[in-house]
């Protein structure tokens, strides 16, 4: 049986599977176009090839018949660069404009800015560079038996760094909102909820990264381990993945049921109640890219193709976590709208005022929304005398003191308890509960 010079360069392994393939096939050995299209003889040739040639052999044996077929040679890395870096250039703009807010109105740094700060600095940005510089540079995208050997080792290295980032990210977003939070509801009993909630994230995230950096013994195994011709063990990837995702969404679903909870005791209108609502619901998007990325990691820990198919794994998690970053900038976003637009994005009594003083939490105002007219007296005096005894305090029109009445209107509201304190209540730590 004649081969083409590149089937002649074959293992002898995979030549012996071929040659018995297509001799239980209708196709000739010269008739290429059938043996290309005949997808029962390639089931079987590569079902024989798995089990009798290394790893190594096959993914070359693949290259070349996959070549010689005239099959395309798939890559869907660009697409996934240019939603990376769109991806990173609204993930800059959002907490650059958080930043800028409370720089310009002179607000301070938060707790959750500082945080927010952290993670996109230490986290973020690293993930995005590598994104690019060392997982789609490295195969990611393309099909595995097109990459070089070298690059499959170097890109599940970049792989599993991102895994690392990954799981610290998640949980240093759900500290921004927690403690973004704390500053809008600290009544007791919330605040128990809440600081719970800090601490059963934290362990969470240490957890995971942890096992993220040591799910492989040695280390390295999990760079190596493709080809099965190293020594090593690992912890199921799929159920690291899938309790990571589920235990997130659910801490996600409690986060935001605890503002949703808080928001309908609050004395407010039906129109403010939604508004704030909406506000806090924005963190629903969040949640739902993470359940979104749960279709992805269905097939993530089984499937031999990594280079393909982990690049959905790395979108979804991109997209989440820039969807994570971009809520946790929506307050302070939300103030730039009233800014430019505050007959559409702000209440009646916000229109008026100055963003900086918007900008934040609580307060402890409530009371009706009727204007009441009064009218006042005020008394003021200068003495001319040196007398100080209580007599000439009570009288000073009999002491040489100058005794002045003015009567006046005052027209005023009260206002609704709001969700944004003036600029001094925010610094000094206001609250819902007073």
């Amino acid at each position: 049986m004649a081969f083409s010079p590149a089937l002649a360069s074959l293992p002898t392994c995979a030549l012996t599977c071929l040659i018995g393939a297509i001799g239980h096939s209708e196709c000739m050995p010269t008739n290429q176009t059938c043996i290309c299209a005949d997808t029962a003889m390639q089931a079987e040739a590569t079902a024989c090839i798995t089990s009798a040639c290394t790893v190594r052999e096959a993914l070359f044996t693949k290259n070349v018949t996959m070549a010689n077929c005239g099959a395309p040679i798939r890559d869907s890395s660009h697409e996934y660069v240019i939603t990376t870096n769109i991806l990173g250039v609204l993930i800059g703009v959002f907490v650059a404009q958080r930043l800028a807010f409370k720089l310009y109105y002179k607000l301070g740094f938060a707790i959750d800015d500082w945080l927010l700060l952290t993670t996109v600095l230490l986290f973020t940005t690293p993930s995005l560079v590598i994104n690019v510089h060392g997982l789609v540079a490295h195969g990611m995208g393309r099909d595995i038996w097109n990459v070089p050997f070298d690059d499959i080792t170097e890109f599940l290295h970049f792989f599993q760094a991102m895994a690392i980032l990954y799981f610290a990210q998640i949980a240093m977003i759900k500290l921004v909102v927690l403690f973004f939070l704390l500053r809008v509801f600290p009544s007791p009993g919330v605040r128990k909820l809440l600081w719970g909630t800090v601490v059963f994230n934290v362990l969470l995230g240490v957890i995971f990264v942890l096992v993220a950096m040591f799910q492989c013994l040695p280390m390295g195994y999990f760079g190596t381990r493709w080809d099965h011709e190293h020594e090593g063990r690992c912890l199921n990837i799929n159920a690291i993945t899938w309790s990571n995702a589920i235990i997130s969404i659910a801490v996600d679903i409690w986060t935001l049921a605890i503002p949703l909870y808080q928001v309908r005791t609050l004395k407010l209108s039906l129109k403010k109640k939604i508004g704030v609502g909406m506000m806090f619901t924005v963190g629903m998007c969040f949640t739902i890219m993470s359940i979104l990325r749960l279709r992805v990691l269905v097939s993530f820990g089984s499937n031999t193709n990594v280079t393909w198919h982990f690049i959905d794994v790395c979108l979804w998690s991109t997209l989440e976590i820039a969807m994570g970053v971009i809520c946790a900038c929506m307050p302070s976003f939300r103030m730039l709208l009233i800014k430019f637009w505050p007959s559409i994005f702000s209440g009646d009594s916000y229109a008026s005022r100055p963003a900086g003083s918007q900008y934040g939490y609580g307060y402890g105002r409530s009371a009706t929304s009727s204007k009441v007219r009064r009218k006042g007296t005020t008394i003021s005096t200068v003495t001319v005398g040196g007398a100080t005894d209580d007599s000439q305090k009570k009288s000073p029109s009999m002491n040489g003191g100058v005794f002045c009445s003015r009567t006046y209107d005052v027209e005023y509201e009260e206002e609704e308890l709001e969700l944004v304190p003036p600029k001094q209540a925010y610094l000094d730590g206001p609250r819902l509960d007073q």
